[in-house]
């Protein structure tokens, strides 16, 4: 009987011994340690108190976010944390979020099992502050206006832009300020607070406007409410028109045109102390007029007028609708002095349609004017039962009131095309019926945007309601093309039609053929340093050579990795692809903002670059060396 226990025993240490290597498999794997320091930009003074994130920036990961917070000497430690690829970034009040990037590269944090990083530094910028005060003509405080820091950024053509950063408010004082600012360029503006506007029905809404501590309104839970003009005036609320105390906005150091503003260089840490105003009261006037039938010359009822001003840069303008009568007269009441612009609108638009700031899932048919976007299928889009029609008026605001303004609405133009597709592999589908075809106006929003034509089995469309001016071509619901569609031709009236782009003249009698290729190229790019070592962290930029220097959308950028590589891609359905052509490709060491759309920028280093044709369907190599920035 002890034998056998002891068989038995035996047998089950046996077991248990041969299992364990089974079991070992199915465990997780042991996590890694992520130690490090936060410190302050060019110095090794340490960050008390910054959080320190660890976000996965793949899948595979269970998704879970990791903080800390580091201690009075700026240090931190990360434990189990499951391998992976990981983004490290640090927060804190008064600096920039700094993100850790081995080796200078795009690269994420990849973690591996039982690893432990040690040494890791995040490096932050300190933010910097713009500061002042408000006061008019008679030296008085002006509270309750609205002041912007605005950053110049680069835009495509070369054209320096405006962003709005951040907004503050003037107090009893008239004092403002500005913080937490990334070191920059910024441009700053006063802008008086919007007073009671009233709507079509002459009521206004009371969360439209401005209220301040000791006003009427001030503290009140229930501003989401309208009122009359009559009751605000009760309360001792009344427009700037009424009492010309109106002033228009200006910019530092003092100047209404954003172009004569003088821009405030704020380094890190910097305080920027006296960005001082003193504001001019200005008279405030009033614009009538009439919309008409551009054909009938008759009046025009449904229709909507708005009066937008003039802002440089994507500064938010602010739109001021009017009342428009049944005899199609519209007016406006206490606007200040400036430039605007002046436009009428009828009619309506699909439900969906793309822009260029909205084609999720879709893509860029680049070679100039094409664009695609992911939308649903023709049934899906809403048509309206019109195509919009809308008639502007570029106007400059004075010291008097501006009367019998007339608005024409014109019907617009019918325009017939053909497109084909070239270059579908075996057994594609090729015929394009379905496709919707839009034309975009080069100023969207501003002139007539006519409705999308959806394309037959024979490639046949015909769009309505086109008025003359220069358009971009919209291609939609062209999901069963191949990644990196392009477009290889547009012809309008047998003339080359997106070199720079299709322009419509006056009474079109031609066709708009349009053939789109889908067999696109590719680039693989190497960098080396002067000394011949791979450069990691450099810039890669391809600029297509004249005649298509003007496509913008064309113009691609990569960013080397570790290795010195990079493959330039496209965007949406021209990922990983690039129209064919002739290009020129350069490597610059260190480029933080996106200066190479300016051509003033790319000046300076002609010669310096390197040519490359891109052939449709193939891959081509390229070896750049670094170009210091001048």
């Amino acid at each position: 009987m002890t034998k056998m226990k002891s068989i038995f025993f035996s047998a089950i240490l046996v077991i248990s011994t041969l299992a364990s290597p089974g079991l070992s498999a199915l465990q997780a794997p042991e996590p890694a340690t992520v130690q490090g320091t936060v410190v302050q930009t060019g110095t090794a003074i340490p960050i008390p108190r910054a959080r320190v994130i660890l976000t996965p920036s793949t899948t595979g990961v269970d998704g879970t976010i990791f903080t800390v917070t580091t201690d009075d000497e700026g240090h931190f430690t990360l434990p189990n944390i499951p391998p992976g690829s990981y983004r490290l970034l640090a927060t804190h009040d008064g600096f920039v979020t700094a993100t850790y990037a081995p080796s200078k590269s795009n690269a994420g944090l990849a973690l591996t099992p039982k690893q432990s990083l040690k040494n890791v530094v995040l490096s932050m910028m300190a933010t910097g502050s713009i500061s002042g005060r408000v006061k008019n003509s008679l030296g008085e405080p002006v509270g309750n206006v609205t002041v912007q820091a605005q950053k110049l950024v680069y835009q495509p053509g070369g054209k320096r832009g405006l962003n709005l950063v951040l907004t503050a408010r003037t107090d009893d004082l008239g004092d403002y300020r500005l913080y937490y600012l990334e070191p920059g360029q910024y441009l700053v503006s006063v802008t008086p607070s919007a007073g009671p506007i009233p709507g079509q029905n002459g009521e206004i809404r009371t969360d439209s406007l401005t209220t301040i501590p000791g006003s009427p309104l001030a503290g009140k839970a229930n501003l989401g409410r309208t009122i009359t003009a009559s009751d605000l005036a009760a309360l001792g609320i009344v427009s700037a028109a009424s009492t010309d105390e109106f002033f228009s906005s200006e910019y530092f150091p003092g100047t209404s045109d954003p172009s004569m503003a003088a821009p405030i260089d704020l380094r890190s840490g910097a305080s920027f102390d006296n960005a001082d105003f003193i504001v001019t009261g200005a008279r405030q006037v009033g614009i009538r007029g009439h919309v008409v039938n551009g054909i009938t010359a008759e009046p025009v009822q449904d229709v909507s007028v708005v009066l937008i001003p003039k802002i440089a840069g994507n500064a938010p303008a602010s739109t001021v609708s009017a009342t428009v009568s049944d005899s199609g007269a519209f007016e406006f009441r206490g606007v200040a002095p400036g430039p605007y612009e002046l436009i009428a609108t009828l009619g309506d638009l699909p439900t969906l349609r793309a822009t260029r700031g909205a084609t999720t899932g879709g893509a860029f048919l680049a070679n100039g004017s094409i664009f695609l976007a992911s939308l649903p299928a023709a049934p899906g889009i809403r048509t309206p039962a019109r195509s919009r029609v809308v008639a502007k008026s570029a106007i400059d605001v004075g010291s008097k009131d501006l009367t019998n303004i007339t608005l024409s609405l014109g019907l617009g133009y019918d325009i017939s095309g053909k497109i084909t597709v070239e270059g579908l592999p075996n057994g594609s589908i090729e015929k394009p019926e379905g496709i919707a075809i839009q034309l975009i106006p080069e100023e969207e929003a501003l002139k007539t945007v006519p409705l999308a034509a959806y394309v037959d089995s024979n490639g046949l469309f015909t769009i309505t309601g086109v008025a003359p001016g220069r358009y971009t071509i919209n291609v939609s619901n062209a999901n069963k093309w191949p990644m990196g569609s392009y477009v290889k031709s547009v012809q309008f009236e047998n003339v080359d039609a997106i070199t720079p782009q299709l322009v419509i003249p006056n009474d079109p009698r031609g066709r708009l053929e349009i053939v789109i290729g889908a067999n696109p190229g590719k680039l693989s790019v190497s960098v080396v340093n002067p000394n011949m070592g791979p450069t990691a962290g450099a810039t890669v930029v391809l600029i297509p050579d004249i005649p298509l220097r003007q496509h913008y959308d064309l113009y691609q950028t990569a960013t080397t990795d570790a290795t010195g590589h990079a493959s330039i891609a496209g965007t949406g359905f021209m990922s990983g692809s690039i129209v064919p052509g002739d290009y020129t490709a350069y490597a610059f060491e260190s480029l933080t903002d996106d200066a190479w759309w300016d051509p003033a920028f790319l000046q300076k280093y002609d010669g310096l670059g390197k040519k490359v044709h891109i052939n449709s369907g193939a891959t081509q190599t390229l070896d750049l060396t670094t170009i210091p920035l001048r």
